[in-house]
């Protein structure tokens, strides 16, 4: 019945695509489906927890919800998207489009990994590079699904840890719409990618061979290319884990094999995350620009105290959007916590002997906790720093580790001793944590984001624009950054992203209110200015015109400063000049060139 309810939601998102721009994907998509939908997860979780008491997990029922949650996840796919993703998500498109012309080497790229998967899967499927790349996000949530519940069976094979593992790893906890999400970018699938390598590791903890081993660093080598910053972050945890583990060994409980395997491994591999980055510039203008902010000085919090403004001007705070993007991580963030401290107190107190297999279930989990103490400290540091993106980008990897420890917690807590009443506690629970998870899958109005949906005719006014565009005119944007359409549709390889802006500058933006509707006076050359299919629909329905309204737009139109010399309907491009009187000539073959094109 699960499956039957989930296919027919599925048929509703496919029959109801999307027709034009949409700011969110959740509005747009029908009623029908989110309660079909809602039915079907409900159904298939009081199917997951029938038979825990027997510890006989409902595989069936798992897969079930983990299909419904995965339907969230791809319905800009299922709804027919253009693309998704006006950011990095573009530049990515480029390059895997460059791997398959074959004017790009993948070994020019620190981390090729998607690029080559989003090509393999185009070459040997009849999809385009387009949605080969939407369909890996949903691969990449799928796995972190079976690993992160695979990886709670390894540690704790009690009543309902699997079950709890699925469900856990359903909250998606490292999706932070700060830099983690569910688009197709390297960072986000190399973080999907951890409780992967972590399943690794534990079996080599158990079986201490050489295959084992082998194929540890194969997965690691894999995270390699997905991201190195991941594969640095994961090799100083299990080194921190390592530590903590041989500090609990001086209170005698702990099998010191263990340890030295521990360590080795992961000096192994931290020896081939330097083999691979030790050329890379990026990362050694990283931490001297860290160095230099730690030296100097900065202000704290800077770009979170913008942010706040920036939302209390759209009628929210920054209360309560952080409420919205992280209730259910506080809710595991406590239990974990509370989880820990116990478990410590109780091994620290345990005389000197042999540990049962619940002890070493507690001490792995706990020093799984205390081994994010250093990730904790860099993540103090980025934020002491105003470094908040990779802020947000440690705090995803801890979060990874929170849904592990978490749901072990939470089954030593509740489950363990099953009876019908904590079922009617833990079920709603759950539900209500899915609920709200599945609210921030995508950027949406909830939490003052929009969708980021790239449309076919924006791009194809982009790729007119492109063609026939003249050498010397630069570009400006409202908020669809020109740039990154250059790279989706001509390469990286083709124009630098400073190449497209005066003196290099990617500002961010045309000045608002197109600085009190004097747009000659704000460009120091002449400029490409294009309002692209989603700007208007921004400014008016989701900023309510915090920095544009519909009296600029129109300016465009009402004024003859700006030249309108392409359109395509929603998709507009304007010729802006100081001195008008000087570029008459270059306007007129701006714009019959763009009528030629159509």
């Amino acid at each position: 019945m699960c499956f039957v309810l989930s296919g027919t939601a599925a048929a509703i998102a496919v029959r109801n695509g999307a027709i034009g721009y949409e700011i969110d994907v959740y509005r747009s998509t029908p009623r029908s489906f989110w309660l079909v939908l809602a039915s079907s997860i409900c159904a298939s979780t009081l199917i997951a927890f029938s038979r825990v008491e027997a510890n006989e997990p409902n595989r069936l029922a798992l897969v079930a919800t983990a299909y419904s949650v995965l339907l969230v996840v791809s319905l800009p796919l299922l709804r027919r998207y253009y693309f998704v993703g006006e950011g990095d998500m573009l530049t990515h498109l480029g390059w895997t489009r460059e791997l398959l012309a074959g004017t790009r080497s993948a070994t020019d790229l620190l981390y090729p990994a998607v690029h080559l998967l989003g090509s393999a899967l185009a070459q040997t499927t009849a999809l385009s590079v387009r949605r080969s790349l939407m369909l890996l996000p949903v691969i990449f949530v799928g796995l972190f699904v079976v690993f992160v519940a695979l990886v709670v069976r390894r540690i704790d094979s009690t009543t309902g840890a699997t079950t709890l593992g699925v469900f856990f790893a359903l909250f998606l906890l490292p999706v932070n719409h700060v830099t983690i999400h569910v688009e197709p970018s390297p960072r986000n699938f190399a973080l999907f990618s951890i409780p992967f390598v972590l399943f690794a590791v534990l079996l080599v903890l158990i079986e201490r061979t050489i295959r084992t081993r082998l194929i540890a660093l194969l997965l690691f080598a894999g995270l390699l290319v997905f991201h190195p910053m991941y594969t640095v972050v994961l090799t100083v945890f299990l080194v921190a884990v390592a530590v903590v583990l041989w500090l609990y060994q001086s209170l005698g409980p702990v099998d010191g094999g263990s340890v030295g395997t521990l360590f080795r491994q992961s000096l192994l591999l931290g020896g081939c995350t330097w083999v691979w980055i030790r050329f890379e510039n990026v990362f050694a203008n990283f931490f001297s620009g860290l160095l230099f902010y730690v030296v100097e000085g900065a202000e704290v919090a800077g770009d979170v105290s913008q942010r706040g403004s920036s939302v209390a001007e759209v009628g929210g705070t920054l209360a309560t959007l952080f409420l919205k993007l992280f209730s259910v991580s506080l809710v595991v963030g406590l239990v974990v916590a509370v989880f820990t401290l116990e478990r410590t107190l109780a091994l620290v107190r345990r005389p000197s002997s042999r540990t049962t297999p619940d002890g070493e279930r507690d001490l792995l989990l706990s020093s799984f906790v205390f081994g994010l103490v250093p990730i904790g400290g860099m993540m103090l540091l980025f934020l002491v720093t105003n470094r908040t993106t990779m802020f947000f980008r440690f705090a995803g990897f801890v979060m990874v580790i929170f849904t592990i420890v978490g749901a072990v917690a939470t089954g030593r807590y509740v489950v363990s001793s099953v009876s019908l009443d904590t079922r009617f506690v833990l079920v709603p629970c759950l539900l209500v944590l899915v609920g709200l998870s599945l609210l921030i899958v995508h950027p949406s109005g909830y939490i003052h984001q929009d969708t980021e949906h790239v449309t076919e005719a924006d791009t194809t006014g982009y790729e007119l624009v492109f063609q026939y565009e003249q050498p010397t005119v630069r570009h400006d944007h409202v908020r669809s950054h020109v740039s990154r359409y250059g790279h989706a549709i001509n390469g990286p390889a083709h124009r630098d992203r400073r190449d497209y802006y005066h003196d290099g500058w990617r500002r961010g933006g045309s000045p608002d209110n197109f600085a009190s509707q004097d747009l000659p006076t704000v460009y120091p050359s002449k400029t490409y200015l294009t309002i692209s299919s989603a700007d208007e629909k921004r400014e008016s329905e989701l900023y309510d015109g915090f920095r544009f309204t519909e009296d600029d737009f129109a300016y465009l139109e009402r004024e003859t400063v700006a030249h309108r010399v392409h359109t395509t309907g929603d998709f507009r491009t304007y010729y802006v000049a100081p001195d008008r009187a000087d570029d008459q000539e270059e306007i007129f073959s701006a714009t019959t060139t763009s009528s030629r094109s159509g």
